[in-house]
């Protein structure tokens, strides 16, 4: 050690940094660590990497673990790159260079830290006899592979040899993932650093590799301080093999990325909403989709693999990307599940909505109270002269309880035919029945059907007040099937003995029709806008920039061109005004007498549409045939 330690333990910590931000520079952070392990999560350019950097100055600078003696290691996503000019035609066309890969300088050897790729860990394993040992205990283990490091004129070349056969042979010839596990292992097991920092440590490592990964880091991982041979580990990952949560004790050592505009945020150690029971209970029978869903802006909550099918389907069939729209479908274990699991992915700072069955609202108001909460709640609420969304359903549910009872006889008939009361469960009782049922048949029924009933006035009233209540939570971004469950949506009702999952497969077959999808759009409307509203992404509009260039062209080609012009001049001028761009038509000389007219036509093959080619003249309202031939999505 250099210096005599400041503290005996270096947790709690908290790290405070700036990142950069796109409307005042920089952005100051405050990360809370309380464990040797932090993992950054979130999509693609919300600022991960650049925390990380930050991160990494910031533990430079921090005296306590200067006092250890040890260096803070940085391992970038393309630690791997120095070898690929030796594996793949990067910088040239159709060359790779075949002599043995080398990296790195002797010049370099007490640099090696200040490398933030594979080569300063090599140079640091050609060093050190111990750390090479322990590292090949593992390569032969898991691969069946020694390696050996040599210095050449070119650097220092990575050579293995194959345990089974004898055989030798350069890292150009060796896998990628390999080569990724040689430098990250080579530095967690590295006695000399007191904090390694690793950007996306699952690249080119398969699932079970990642699952390896995390173990050893876990096992590496603590407080350096308070025990040198630890260190503190951060990563950024995309992986849900890679997330340390096993328990809802592990969720603070999750860091949350939105964007770049939002700061990041983590959960306390401290914090009351670890104590629920319930919450630890979901976390540790988290799904493959739940982890997925960290990753993800938005979750969008369903009951059941049934309603994922359907709703996977429905964004395919309509082209609304969920997923493009940074939005992860998670089924829950029925609907008394959805109030644990807003809570968890709250806690994550996602934005979450729920699409769940009639029933989750009309047996309980646990759902309400949940969105009842939350600030958009607040706000509908107060928008429509109620307190809170709570008080409006209060009301509901106390005139709806009584009407179901006492005037169950009006509707009787209406409600017969839905498919609450014709699949209720005789094992409960049978309010709960009659309230599904008399909500279903209000919110199926029209308008003219209900006023024609005993009462029809009332019910027309509660009908109203009752799509009122739904109308508001959309607004709040909780969604309800009107029509009961899934099932009652599907096109053919024929599926007894089916299973609930292989019957929502069989529904979605054939919606890629285009006869299927207007068809979709009114029957599956509900779902739909609770798609819409957990992704609300414009579809992508092509031809928004098509019409922009083709406009410049045609508008430019006419003031110029003679009726006698040639084709090729024709679109040699169209370069000349628009650039490679303007390969993308094909322009035609088609003019009569002295009236200038084109045919044109889309050249390229990425851009095929059906209202092309088509003629066009001086004369005619070049914005209006424009807009005829390429629409707006």
């Amino acid at each position: 050690m250099t210096d005599t330690l400041i503290e005996k333990q270096y947790f709690p910590r908290t790290l405070s940094f700036y990142r950069p931000h796109s409307s005042t520079g920089h952005q100051p952070c405050e990360i809370e660590i309380n464990s040797g392990m932090t993992v950054l999560v979130g999509p693609n350019g919300s600022g991960k990497t650049q925390a990380l950097r930050a991160i990494k100055s910031t533990l430079q600078g921090d005296e306590n673990l200067r006092a250890t003696g040890k260096v803070v290691r940085y391992l970038s996503s393309g630690r791997t790159s120095p070898f690929e000019t030796y594996r793949a035609s990067i910088s040239s066309p159709q060359y790779i260079n075949t002599s043995p890969a080398s990296v790195g300088q002797q010049d370099h050897l007490n640099k090696w830290s200040e490398i933030e790729s594979a080569t300063g860990d090599l140079l640091v394993l050609e060093n050190r006899a111990d750390l090479r040992l322990k590292l090949e205990a593992r390569l032969q283990t898991l691969y069946n592979r020694s390696l050996q490091l040599v210095w050449g004129q070119s650097g220092l070349r990575l050579e293995f040899r194959s345990l089974q056969d004898g055989a030798t042979y350069y890292a150009n010839a060796e896998a990628s993932g390999l080569l990724h596990l040689i430098s990250i292992l080579a530095s967690l097991y590295n006695d000399r650093v007191s904090a390694l920092i690793i950007d996306e440590p699952e690249i080119s490592l398969h699932p079970q590799l990642q699952a390896f990964f995390l173990q050893e880091a876990e096992r590496c991982a603590g407080d350096p301080i308070a025990d040198p041979a630890k260190k503190l580990v951060v990563i950024a990952t995309h992986s849900t093999n890679i997330l340390p949560v096993r328990g809802v004790s592990d969720l603070p050592k999750l860091v949350f990325f939105s964007d770049r505009e939002t700061p990041p945020s983590k959960l306390s150690k401290n914090a009351n909403e670890l104590q629920s029971r319930r919450l630890a209970g979901l976390v540790s029978r988290m799904s493959e989709s739940h982890k997925t869903a960290f990753f993800a802006q938005c979750v969008l909550l369903v009951e059941g693999p049934s309603d994922e099918i359907i709703v996977s389907g429905l964004a395919a069939a309509l082209e609304h990307s969920l997923l493009g729209g940074n939005t992860q479908v998670v089924p829950v274990t029925g609907k008394g599940a959805f109030p644990d699991a807003m809570k968890l992915f709250k806690l994550a700072s996602k934005r979450v909505v729920v699409l769940g069955d009639l029933d989750s609202i009309i047996d309980e108001n646990s759902l309400v109270a949940a969105f009842a909460q939350t600030a958009q709640g607040l706000k509908v609420a107060n928008e429509m002269g109620a307190t809170s969304l709570i008080d409006l359903d209060r009301a509901l549910r106390t005139e709806l309880a009584s009407m179901s009872t006492s005037s169950w006889s009006d509707i009787a008939t209406l409600a017969a035919q839905n498919s609450y009361w014709i699949n209720r469960d005789n094992l409960q009782p049978e309010e709960i029945a009659t309230r599904r049922a008399v909500c279903g048949t209000l919110l199926t029924s029209s308008a003219s059907e209900i006023i024609q009933i005993s009462n029809g006035s009332k019910w027309l009233s509660l009908k109203t007040r009752l799509e009122a209540l739904l109308d508001a939570l959309e607004k709040a971004g909780c969604f309800v099937l009107r029509r009961g469950a899934i099932e009652a949506y599907y096109a053919s009702m024929q599926n007894d003995g089916v299973k609930k999952p292989e019957a929502a497969a069989r529904e979605i077959e054939g919606w890629q029709d285009s006869a299927a999808k207007l068809d979709l759009e009114s029957r599956y409307a509900d779902l739909i806008r609770a798609m819409r509203f957990a992704a609300p992404l414009p579809k992508i509009d092509e031809n928004y920039l098509l019409r922009e260039k083709l406009g410049a062209i045609l508008g430019s080609v006419f003031q110029s061109m003679r009726v006698d012009m040639s084709d090729t001049e024709l679109n040699s001028r169209a370069s000349a005004i628009l650039g490679p761009d303007a390969d993308i038509f094909k322009l035609m000389n088609i003019s009569r007498e002295n009236q200038k007219r084109l045919k044109v036509d889309i050249a390229s093959s990425l851009f095929r549409r059906s209202t092309f080619p088509f003629e066009i003249s001086e004369k005619d309202n070049l914005t209006a045939i424009i807009m005829e031939k390429l629409p707006s999505v």
